[in-house]
Parts: C-alpha cells; sequence; structure tokens
C-alpha cells in the first residue's frame, strides 16, 4: 500500500506544479514573434514537462523514502504527461486573444 502512497503523492505534485510551469513558460516564451504557431506551445509544454519532473525529483529525494522514490516519479511523470497533452491541444488550438 506504501508504493500507491507514494504512487499519490507524486502524482499531487504534478498537478500542483504544472499549472504554476505552464504559466511561468508561457510568460517567457512571449517574445516568440515570427515562428511557427506550433512552435510556442510545443517549447511551453516540454519545459513545463521538464520542470514539474526536477520539482517532483527534489520532492521524491527529500520526503519519501529510498524504496519509493520510483513510485512518486513514476506518478508524477505519468500526471504530468496528461495534464500537459490537453494543455497542448489547447494552446495550440484556441487562438490567442488580441490585446
Amino acid at each position: 500500500m506504501a508504493g500507491l502512497d507514494a504512487l499519490f503523492r507524486g502524482a499531487v505534485g504534478a498537478v500542483l506544479a504544472t499549472p504554476i510551469a505552464l504559466f511561468l513558460f508561457w510568460q517567457l516564451t512571449r517574445p516568440m514573434v515570427g515562428t511557427p504557431r506550433w512552435l510556442r506551445p510545443f517549447l511551453v509544454c516540454w519545459a513545463s514537462y521538464g520542470a514539474v519532473a526536477a520539482v517532483c525529483a527534489i520532492y521524491a529525494y527529500g520526503f519519501e523514502r529510498m524504496s519509493l522514490v520510483d513510485d512518486a516519479m513514476a506518478g508524477a511523470l505519468i500526471m504530468g504527461a496528461l495534464i500537459l497533452l490537453p494543455a497542448f491541444l489547447l494552446l495550440l488550438l484556441v487562438p490567442p486573444r488580441k490585446a
């Protein structure tokens, strides 16, 4: 049962870290003018996935038992991918507002 708890805690960490990473990287890539439309959402989601993996790895190594770190990371990576796939599609298909 401890493995499922670690999996859940890793997934919760990804749920908490993903929106923050998406927002930060979306703001950082704002100056990308003249690039293909698909490039900015792709880079934002790719960078967010890496940031979420890094944050959840720091959490897992700091607060989980060593035998459960892989379970926590698996939960974080799976949930991060499940969140970022629809986020990529939304960022790609919904046109940005004109300011």
